[in-house]
Formats: structure tokens, sequence, C-alpha cells
């Protein structure tokens, strides 16, 4: 059974709580938690979406982002593909994929960027 876009989101969030209760840093703890929904983004568009999106918004929380991270956000958020995500969610789940995406998009320039994942928070 595949995990519904707000699941997604909400299990995201869990685990990234998690990781951070395990004593990793809130960058270490996002880096960690994307690594672990790799085999989740694989299963289709709608899914890697979501994971973007929940990475985006806890992103957003930081003060500092790697470039590299910040790049494939961003190409990943403004690449997709609208009407199939339109087809495939609901209503909901679709309105608030677009306001978290236009959020995320809008406010991610506003970081300062790093190239070294070893820099202090």
């Amino acid at each position: 059974m595949s995990l519904t876009y707000f699941e997604i989101l909400q299990y995201f969030n869990e685990d990234y709580i998690d990781f951070v209760n395990q004593k990793m840093n809130y960058r270490e703890a996002l880096a960690r938690t994307l690594d672990e929904y790799e085999n989740v983004m694989n299963v289709g568009e709608i899914q890697k979406m979501a994971v973007y999106i929940a990475y985006g918004d806890l992103a957003l929380e930081q003060i500092k982002i790697l470039i590299s991270a910040k790049d494939k956000l961003v190409n990943t958020l403004r690449n997709i593909k609208i009407e199939m995500l339109k087809e495939k969610l609901t209503n909901i789940e679709f309105e608030h994929f677009l306001q978290k995406r236009k959020y995320i998009l809008d406010n991610i320039d506003k970081f300062v960027t790093i190239d070294n994942p070893h820099v202090n928070e």
C-alpha cells in the first residue's frame, strides 16, 4: 500500500524529529531524513513531490542551506508536472501542494547558502 501525500508529510516530519531527538543537529537530521526517504521518492512523482515539500518546509526553518541542497530542491519543485499531480492528488492535497511549493520557492533565496556541510550552525 502506497502512502498518501499527507501521510508522507506527517511521517517525514516525525522521522526528522526522531533524528533531532537522537542529538543530531538540525541540518544533519534533515539530510538523514531525506536519505531515509529515497525509496519513497522512487515510488513515483507524487511521493517524490511530497518528500520534497516536507523537506523544503523544514529547510525553511534553518538559517543556512547547502548550495547543492537548495539547487536540487528548487529544480525539483520547478520542474514538476503540475497537470499529472492535479489528476492524481485530491483537491485538498493539490491545493496544499501548490501553496507549500509557492511558499518554499518564494522564500528559499532568503537563506545563507554554504558549500561545506561541516560549517557550524
